[in-house]
């Protein structure tokens, strides 16, 4: 550290120097405080962004899934009455294996239309987890910036006992 008393003339000297460095230490000090807390908030900010955005891609994923499956739902039905159409047109009765090709096609756009739901609902909890993450991690970088605020003030109280102690040294 530097030697207080060659910035002037003895005491009254010594002690103005001292006077400005606690200034100039207390400033430091809160603007190091603001800094953490408007980084924190702006972290939060943008981690609840995040979350709000999840939950939307979510719900959306949830919504197209519904169309999806009322379009294949749609073309079992189209696909099921083509058959009967060809079936009839072939003059066969609507008994043994032409049933059993029905109910087997229509069991199997069935599983197509679980699968698309299940694999939609997948993919949405993977949104909603994200979002619950993101929304975690806001209140941790909340809780982060309130200890930043607190190391910062407790840093520059420590500064200023250091240079309370070197004044009474130098003194």
């Amino acid at each position: 550290m530097f030697d207080i008393i060659a910035f002037g003339a003895g005491t009254a000297a010594a002690a103005f120097w001292a006077k400005a460095s606690v200034a100039a230490t207390l400033a430091g000090a809160a603007i190091q405080a603001v800094g953490a807390r408007r980084a924190a908030k702006a972290e939060k900010k943008r981690l609840e962004y995040n979350a709000a955005v999840d939950r939307r891609d979510a719900e959306q994923r949830r919504i197209a899934s519904l169309e999806d499956q009322q379009i294949q739902r749609e073309k079992a039905r189209l696909h099921l009455k083509r058959q009967r159409a060809m079936i009839a047109k072939a003059g066969i009765q609507m008994a043994g294996s032409p049933l059993e090709v029905q109910l087997k096609t229509a069991e199997i756009f069935a599983q197509d239309i679980g699968m698309l739901a299940y694999g939609a609902e997948v993919e949405a909890q993977r949104f909603e987890t994200s979002a619950g993450i993101s929304k975690m991690m806001a209140g941790y970088a909340q809780k982060a910036g309130r200890i930043g605020v607190g190391a910062a003030l407790l840093g520059g109280a420590g500064r200023i006992a250091q240079t309370g102690i070197e004044y009474e040294l130098n003194a």
